[in-house]
């Protein structure tokens, strides 16, 4: 779905705009590159991770009668997974999180409703310390 799609690069893009001033590197993940290896620098790594679409809104028409419209709204889920070089601790990817989140919220261009955060636990796949989090964005499908 293109719309899915557009929100999570959206996403991405906004991240990506306060990047540079906190010494972290953002990627755009997908399921075969998910696991940053070596990480020698904090990385943000952001993917779809749900998508779910809603009933069709009821409009008034133009005689004043309630319709279904086309429009729909469209939640998205969007994974923002933490990862941090083994040596540094969990104090960083609770700034990097909270930095993340104040940025997301306060975007004009985004309606995010939710966000959630988990414990650092360390990846093997990746060799890092793994901070997974997630943000709940909603999209007005227009036809």
């Amino acid at each position: 779905m293109i719309i899915t799609s557009a929100a999570v690069s959206r996403v991405c893009t906004a991240i990506k705009e306060i990047e540079k001033k906190n010494n972290y590197d953002v990627i755009r993940a997908y399921s075969n590159n998910i696991k940053p290896v070596p990480v020698t620098n904090p990385i943000v790594a952001v993917s779809l991770k749900k998508s779910n679409v809603g009933e069709r809104k009821i409009v008034i028409d133009d005689s004043g009668e309630e319709v279904k419209s086309n429009y729909r709204d469209i939640e998205i889920i969007v994974s923002v997974d933490i990862y941090l070089p083994y040596a540094y601790d969990e104090a960083l990817g609770i700034q990097i999180f909270d930095e993340i989140a104040h940025h997301l919220f306060n975007s004009e261009l985004l309606e995010i409703t939710k966000a959630s955060c988990e414990d650092l636990h360390y990846d093997s796949a990746s060799q890092t310390n793994l901070m997974r989090s997630s943000f709940t964005v909603i999209v007005t499908q227009i036809p």
